[in-house]
């Protein structure tokens, strides 16, 4: 077990569960090789800051100086644009239990279990908002028949979601289930694009317990609920 604080375990952990990423590297050591975990933060340039908030705190959970340094991906595919962006990474050996908590599929890519979430809370939510989540208003409009002919009504509604595509079915199912008892918001899931959806009628609410673990400045445009963004998605 960690002999981190629950506080300090569930940042750790929660980092995982967004643009971060835990992984085995090997080692060289008299001839034998040894795996060692590490974790791995990548975002985009625009997000120096809130990256170096992570870094700080990670840093002082583990004692270590490490600082973020700068990423360039050519790419070469079309129409891709090249990658750049900011990195924090390092290896430590007390990173073993995020490791297997996240990866502990046969594939060994990252899914969510039960396990993972039990040993989260409000501040991991606030880490996978900031990271995954959305929020605005947006224009909704709706066509209706009349019997002098057509009128299109437009409405302002409020839309709070979270890109968890990345992760298969299950591990989505999961992580919906855990965003509604945490926050006591009623949230629904998107089969088709694997994303979550907080209710219409809770986005208010959900924004209001998010707000204090929202920390960086850099990331409060999150919960801008009151301007309007664009049309609404279906």
């Amino acid at each position: 077990m960690s002999s981190l604080s629950p506080i300090d375990f569930e940042f750790v952990l929660g980092t995982g569960l967004g643009d971060g990423s835990f992984g085995l590297v090997k080692s060289l050591s008299n001839g034998k090789c040894y795996k060692y975990p590490r974790i791995s933060i990548t975002h985009g340039i625009k997000q120096l800051e809130y990256l170096e908030w992570k870094a700080s705190r990670l840093n002082e959970i583990f004692g270590r100086s490490t600082s973020v340094k700068h990423v360039f991906k050519k790419e070469r595919r079309d129409n891709w644009k090249d990658f750049e962006g900011v990195q924090y990474r390092f290896v430590h050996s007390d990173l073993f239990p995020f490791y297997h908590l996240l990866y502990c599929g046969k594939s060994k890519e990252k899914i969510i279990t039960t396990a993972c979430l039990d040993r989260l809370g409000p501040h991991a939510l606030g880490l996978l908002y900031m990271d995954d989540g959305s929020g605005g208003l947006y224009l909704e409009k709706n066509t209706r028949k009349l019997k002098s002919g057509t009128k299109t009504y437009e409405y302002k509604v409020p839309r709070i979601e979270f890109a968890t595509n990345g992760f298969d079915l299950h591990s989505v199912f999961l992580l919906s289930q855990w965003i509604s008892c945490i926050s006591n918001c009623e949230t629904s899931l998107k089969k088709k694009s694997r994303r979550i959806r907080v209710s219409q009628k809770d986005c208010y609410k959900f924004r209001d317990f998010i707000a204090p673990y929202v920390v960086p400045k850099c990331m409060q445009y999150k919960l801008d609920l009151e301007n309007i963004k664009t049309q609404a998605s279906p």
